[in-house]
């Protein structure tokens, strides 16, 4: 009785792929990708949505679209080289966390507290995007309608040669 027991074990190990007791390998869980980071040390600023660290991931800033607007995008290019660079933020993640090219999806938090991706809409760098699952995006909103406005960065009011813009 005793090894029909024991052949029983054996085999619902097998099958189970579970390991036996005597077993040196030691069970683990193995994941599709590496967790999400929970800090994140900025190296480079690939766009005004995108931010690559020295550890290897980018972050793409949820609920930001970077605009096509060549000098709201150059300004938002100098405002993050000259703010943000080698600084660690911390991040918060939504329901999705990568995009199909495989850079995290976060929002991004100064030291302090207050959001990147906020400071990225009030400054008129980009657009609020709903692309992916966005639990701010009303606030997000509330910033670019607040951008618009007050003429931040894609949202200035262009004028004509020979025009003031009091017309």
């Amino acid at each position: 009785m005793k090894h029909l027991i024991l052949s029983f074990l054996i085999l619902c190990s097998l099958v189970l792929g579970i390991p036996s007791l005597h077993s040196e390998v030691p069970l683990t869980v193995k994941s599709k990708s590496p967790a999400p980071p929970s800090e994140f040390v900025v190296e480079a600023i690939i766009d005004v949505n995108i931010l690559k660290s020295a550890a290897g991931p980018s972050i793409r800033m949820l609920g930001v679209e970077a605009t096509r607007n060549i000098e709201a995008k150059r300004k938002g290019m100098e405002y993050l080289e000259t703010n943000i660079k080698g600084k660690t933020f911390t991040l918060e993640y939504d329901k999705k966390t990568k995009d199909p090219m495989g850079r995290f999806l976060a929002y991004v938090y100064f030291e302090d507290g207050n959001m990147l991706n906020e400071e990225v809409l009030w400054r008129g760098y980009g657009y609020a995007s709903k692309k992916y699952p966005c639990k701010y995006i009303y606030k997000f909103r509330r910033y670019e309608n607040d951008a618009k406005r007050k003429n931040h960065g894609l949202w200035k009011k262009l004028t004509k040669p020979g025009e003031t813009k009091d017309k």
